[in-house]
């Protein structure tokens, strides 16, 4: 039976991944108490204890409003833990799935309206940008709605 790791169980996204995964193979879900996505050695530790054959990673730092005064901490979790996790399934033969939300923005091809609001889409964008690599065009999955 494939072993699945799947992180942040009780969002939104990781409750309804978990109900469909669950019919792929063994569910190993953790929430943020048991993966701290700040702590590098805690995602290892998770990774190489659960010995998934996949990753998926559905947390994030959700908390806009407070993204802009907790910059490290929403790149650590946005940013830094996904290549952690990239890097954990490449060193272990995984695959790894890594959902982010909905919003589509190309930062090469459109230029926003003012410089203003470019410097604060970058801002809360560079967290995301971080862990998934040097991409042109970013994917965002942020519309859930309860």
């Amino acid at each position: 039976m494939t072993r699945i790791l799947l992180t942040e169980k009780n969002g939104q996204v990781g409750w309804e991944l978990r109900r469909t995964l669950l019919t792929l193979g063994e569910v190993i879900a953790v929430d943020h108490e048991k993966m701290d996505l700040a702590n590098a050695d805690s995602i290892r530790n998770v990774i190489r204890e659960a010995k998934p054959a996949l990753i998926v990673n559905a947390a994030a730092y959700t908390a806009v409003d407070k993204e802009e005064s907790e910059p490290e901490l929403a790149m650590a979790i946005s940013g830094i833990a996904p290549g952690i996790m990239a890097e954990e399934a490449k060193r272990m033969g995984a695959a790894i799935i890594h959902y982010s939300t909905d919003y589509v923005f190309d930062v090469v091809a459109h230029w926003l309206s003012t410089v203003e609001h470019c410097d604060r889409l970058y801002r809360l964008e560079r967290g995301h940008i971080t862990g998934q690599g040097n991409y042109e065009v970013m994917t965002r999955v942020s519309q859930v709605r309860a």
